[in-house]
């Protein structure tokens, strides 16, 4: 697969994601949704996830629908006004482990 991904011999995805929402959680929905909706009203291609996955689980399916950041709602960034941004599409955040960087929310859409 990753040799096929170099040498570019994949097929597009059909639909370019721009946002994948990730809540950490349950008591995170709500908020998740209230950020898909300002990033769709912003004009952004976003969806987001609601079954309950582990948080790598999550970032694969963002990568493979080719979206270009995930955004994790967690609670205590939420209590801090912040989300974490990993950026998928620029060799940033390859990382397993990396949960991308706390962005305010009031950054994350003054775009």
């Amino acid at each position: 697969m990753e040799l096929l991904k170099d040498k570019q011999l994949l097929p597009c995805p059909l639909h370019l994601v721009d946002d994948v929402v990730i809540p950490f959680d349950e008591s995170m929905r709500a908020a998740a949704l209230v950020v898909l909706r300002r990033l769709r009203d912003s004009g952004r291609a976003a969806d987001i996830i609601l079954d309950k996955k582990k948080l790598q689980q999550a970032f694969s399916y963002a990568d493979r629908i080719g979206a270009k950041r995930a955004l994790l709602l967690a609670p205590d960034e939420w209590s801090r006004g912040e989300v974490r941004v990993k950026m998928l599409r620029e060799g940033a955040g390859k990382e397993s482990n990396d949960r991308g960087q706390a962005v305010l929310l009031s950054e994350l859409f003054a775009h």
